[in-house]
């Protein structure tokens, strides 16, 4: 009985082996599809010569926001099991996130302005 469990779980673990292996077929299109859009989506990067470090940190900070933000829903939906200190201090960090992201917006329009300014 003990090779019969044996012989069960050796051909249970065989299948196991093969449906992985066979499922790499099924992602095949998924890749190619995804090649495809890498291709076309690298020839039309004239976008990316337009970043530079300033709106690469305000695109950043506001990715932080926005997810700080759905934290924060998430944590106020439900509050009935969070304690209000905690609720407090998430609060302060988004807050704090908020204000960062509209600093560095601020300070990122004054450096392209004074750029603006100087004629580079």
């Amino acid at each position: 009985m003990a090779d019969d469990n044996r012989t069960a779980a050796h051909r249970l673990e065989i299948g196991l082996e093969r449906l992985v292996l066979a499922s790499r077929w099924l992602q095949a299109p998924l890749y190619i599809g995804l090649i495809v859009v890498l291709g076309v989506v690298v020839d039309k990067l004239s976008w990316f010569g337009k970043l530079d470090a300033g709106s690469l940190k305000v695109k950043l900070a506001s990715s932080i926001v926005a997810i700080s933000s759905i934290h924060l829903l998430q944590r106020f939906l439900g509050a009935t099991t969070v304690s209000n200190d905690k609720l407090y201090v998430l609060m302060a960090v988004h807050l704090t996130f908020v204000v960062s992201a509209l600093l560095l917006t601020y300070i990122d329009r004054l450096a392209t302005a004074k750029q603006i300014d100087s004629g580079h």
